[in-house]
């Protein structure tokens, strides 16, 4: 089942809820019931349909190392709540008691609320072409498929650098849709000037990183990619792409300020 990662981020609480009433409504009887009848329920199909959304949300938050509450032990029990909820955990079986249930998704939930304005602003800095890219980056990340992971990664990034080089010389625009992402960065060096209120100095690096490790992640270069460079890249693009200054209104702002 494809996973959309950020959809599910940017609703986390309607999901919880979601999951939470399913469970009550089908496993405790419509909540008349205080111990569960169906053992190891956790791990029926029906269950799980439902639990791949809410955990999907909570690797979101692992992933963004967005911290539940306050302090480092109460980050933990969120994590190992969820763990429970997901049937992995050694107090699984303490899911078949309803007071345990509800107090577990209750403190899921709460982390979600906490963190509500940081989420809802990570998850507004892509345009749709760029979620596309960014879940598919997710899942691969997830499931620890690390080439695919740089690939997309830096896919989205490709995607957002072309915007914004088109948002300052649209006139270029027929002429950059055909360049790769290598070809636009060696545009970029030939004049940084020209570019320059749109990639901020402190990036210029980091995308010559990433496309540099593009190229090995997708062509046969002989070279390896660990879970670690992948993890390195994969945070990098994000980080580009959640920079405040690389979003397209603070650019055209710029412009405007440097055409003054």
């Amino acid at each position: 089942m494809a996973i959309d990662y950020l959809g599910c981020l940017g609703r986390a609480e309607e999901v919880t809820n979601l999951f939470e009433q399913m469970v009550d409504h089908i496993y405790f009887a419509q909540g008349t019931v205080e111990t569960c009848k169906y053992p190891n329920y956790w791990e029926l199909p029906t269950y799980q349909q439902n639990f791949v959304p809410l955990k999907a949300c909570v690797d979101m938050c692992r992933i963004l190392r967005t911290e539940f509450y306050i302090t480092p032990e109460a980050q933990i029990l969120v994590y190992e709540y969820a763990a429970d909820l997901d049937g992995h955990s050694m107090h699984s079986k303490l899911l078949e008691q309803r007071g345990y249930f509800k107090r577990a998704v209750e403190l899921v939930r709460g982390g979600f609320r906490l963190k509500k304005d940081e989420i809802s602003s990570f998850c507004s800095a892509f345009d749709e072409e760029e979620k596309q890219r960014v879940n598919e980056a997710i899942h691969s990340h997830l499931e620890r498929c690390d080439f695919s992971c740089i690939a997309m990664s830096v896919s989205a990034v490709e995607s957002r650098l072309l915007k914004l080089m088109c948002l300052a010389h649209p006139d270029s625009k027929p002429k950059f849709d055909k360049m790769t992402f290598g070809q636009l960065l060696q545009e970029y060096a030939n004049d940084p000037r020209k570019y320059s209120d749109i990639v901020p100095a402190e990036h210029t690096h980091l995308l010559t990183l990433s496309n540099d490790y593009r190229i090995f992640s997708v062509h046969p270069k002989g070279r390896k990619i660990t879970p670690q460079v992948a993890t390195a890249i994969f945070n990098l693009s994000l980080e580009f792409l959640i920079d405040n200054q690389m979003r397209p209104d603070s650019v055209k702002t710029r412009l405007g300020q440097s055409k003054q």
